[in-house]
């Protein structure tokens, strides 16, 4: 007759061993850090997901903007006036405040730069009438055409928060004219 364990080292005199093996230790243990490490992902994507959002709606406005630009046959500009950038639009020769579209309204502090692909390049030059009082050139044009002047992508880093995003045009295909479309995506961390 086949005896068990228990009944082996109950038979010999010694106590019964009670408590839990190694590997099933182990086993809780490694089930308790995958549980750890999903939760901490899916705490980091909440956090990420209002900077998404105001990521997605400042292309949503650029892509706005380009389309008044198609629709309407001008040219409008950002131009950075200190910390702030403003909205404008070319018209009889000279920039002008563009009173609308209105201006983009953060809903986070953010701090936005323009990083032009080609290193130098200026924004699209117009003609300006003689004597006339001008705005500050714009830094960045959205052409009538549809294409940003001179190419390049949108930085906006989060102050309050160590994320950077890029807004930028998603694809061009140059088969289909104006098909230029503004998208949000996430920078690398900075280490």
């Amino acid at each position: 007759m086949a005896l068990s364990r228990l009944q082996r080292t109950a038979a010999a005199g010694r106590p019964a061993a009670s408590g839990f093996t190694l590997l099933e230790i182990m086993i809780v243990v490694v089930i308790v850090g995958l549980l750890a490490g999903v939760s901490a992902m899916a705490l980091n994507q909440a956090s990420d997901r209002p900077l998404r959002a105001e990521s997605e709606r400042f292309a949503s406005w650029l892509q706005m903007v380009a389309d008044s630009a198609l629709l309407q046959g001008v040219a409008y500009g950002l131009a950075k006036q200190g910390d702030d950038w403003q909205l404008q639009v070319y018209y009889r020769n000279q920039w002008w405040p563009a009173a609308e579209p209105a201006m983009f309204e953060w809903q986070l502090p953010v701090q936005l730069t323009f990083r032009a692909e080609a290193a130098g390049a200026a924004a699209a030059s117009f003609a300006v009438s003689p004597g006339a009082t001008q705005q500050a050139a714009p830094q960045v044009a959205l052409l009538p055409n549809g294409s940003l002047e001179p190419a390049g992508q949108f930085e906006l880093a989060f102050v309050k928060r160590d994320s950077r995003w890029r807004v930028g045009v998603a694809s061009a295909d140059q088969s289909i004219p104006l098909s230029a479309r503004f998208a949000a995506s996430p920078l690398a961390r900075s280490p």
